[in-house]
């Protein structure tokens, strides 16, 4: 009786430790250079190899911010503190989160692209606004014994984004949609600055023009035109439209060009500025024309960023 009452506990006990295991896991699931150990993640350092700098940080600037990813695994290897990481400032709105990226667990980092944003620096160079900060990286303290040690220097990484200043924007479409769009490639980052040229009806600029437009645009029918930056800080630099010309067709580099604005000013009496160079919009009306021989208009600008404000002051086009 005695035999069967201990395999009997034996058994119970076997039941309970292997639902306690069951019990005890990982929430959020870790990262697949992580393990779960009770329920804590913890990095698989077996896959990395020491390096003398911390990882790079990657970085892109989509979606109006500088957004930095650094693997946490790779940064213990190398004996520096993931979880003391900071950018230059602390102030609301920088954001900071640990994720599970490409496979990886990672320390990511958001600020916003604007001045000041997270200790963030701009400078404008003649061809582009960059802003800058710095990824602080600390060493780890090290336990010995009774006492500790501090192995690696502390690191401080400059990152950046750039944006050109000089851009190009197409309305590809003949004042029907009358929306393109133009994406900026940026060779630090290889990100975009998105550029839209907007035609619409009324002078509140509230009533776009699509390609099924109902009633028609007829000739001398008044339209106004949008060319914005909409990710642009609009208190620190404006969208300053240089060019605007006409052709009959959706190619830019077409023989038929009919130059409507030069200089930020107009050259013929069928465009009027309503505001240029001011903020992150530029505005003008128009009068709708035809171009003789074909059935479609084209429009197209060259877009130039400046900090601040850079208007131009232009005569009557008689």
């Amino acid at each position: 009786m005695k035999g069967f009452l201990s395999l009997l506990l034996l058994a119970l006990c076997s039941f309970t430790a292997a639902q306690v295991l069951t019990d005890i896991a990982c929430s959020p699931t870790c990262a697949p250079d992580q393990i779960c150990n009770t329920d804590i993640c913890k990095c698989d350092l077996a896959l990395y190899t020491a390096t003398a700098a911390p990882p790079t940080p990657a970085v892109d600037c989509t979606g109006g911010s500088m957004n930095l990813y650094i693997s946490i695994c790779q940064l213990e290897k190398s004996e520096y503190n993931s979880s003391t990481l900071h950018l230059t400032g602390t102030e609301a709105g920088c954001t900071r989160a640990v994720q599970n990226l490409n496979d990886k667990a990672q320390v990511t980092f958001s600020a916003p692209l604007s001045t000041g944003a997270c200790g963030n620096t701009v400078v404008v160079n003649g061809s582009h606004v960059v802003y800058s900060n710095k990824l602080n990286v600390e060493s780890q303290v090290l336990q010995y014994s009774s006492f500790s040690i501090i192995p690696k220097n502390d690191v401080s990484m400059s990152v950046s984004c750039a944006f050109p200043l000089n851009m190009s924007v197409a309305l590809n479409v003949s004042l029907n949609p009358l929306i393109s769009v133009t994406q900026l490639t940026v060779p630090e980052v290889e990100e975009v600055f998105t550029v839209t040229m907007e035609a619409y009806r009324n002078p509140d600029f509230t009533d776009p023009i699509t390609a099924d437009a109902s009633p028609p645009l007829t000739v001398e029918q008044e339209v106004y035109i949008s060319v914005v930056i909409p990710a642009l800080e609009a208190n620190t630099y404006a969208v300053k439209v240089i060019n605007i010309f006409a052709t009959p067709t959706s190619d830019p580099s077409s023989p038929e060009r009919f130059l409507l604005v030069e200089g930020g000013c107009p050259i013929l009496n069928l465009v009027s500025v309503v505001g240029n160079g001011l903020t992150n919009e530029a505005r003008f009306s128009m009068r709708v024309f035809q171009i003789s021989g074909y059935s479609s208009v084209f429009l197209h600008a060259d877009v130039k960023m400046c900090e601040g404000t850079c208007p131009t002051t232009c005569s009557v086009v008689s």
